[in-house]
């Protein structure tokens, strides 16, 4: 394997798991809006602890993928 379809290999490995990471905090933001989050967490606090997470993630995902990160209006 050369070093250029590598390259290719992670780029393309990146992006498929920037899309999941992106998909996935599309997924609580619309958990968040609907009210549905209630079924899944005890607290506001805990819900919103987890989102963190899940934002950190897709962030980190676009940062690797070269992408920009999803540019949405989170709860506070």
């Amino acid at each position: 394997m050369s070093a250029a379809s590598g390259i290719a290999a992670w780029h393309g490995m990146s992006c498929r798991w920037h899309d999941l990471a992106a998909r996935r905090l599309f997924f609580y933001v619309r958990l968040f809006e609907s009210g549905r989050w209630r079924l899944y967490f005890d607290s506001r606090s805990d819900f919103l602890a987890h989102m963190a997470s899940v934002r950190e993630l897709e962030r980190t995902w676009a940062r690797l993928a070269g992408r920009p990160a999803a540019d949405l209006d989170l709860p506070p």
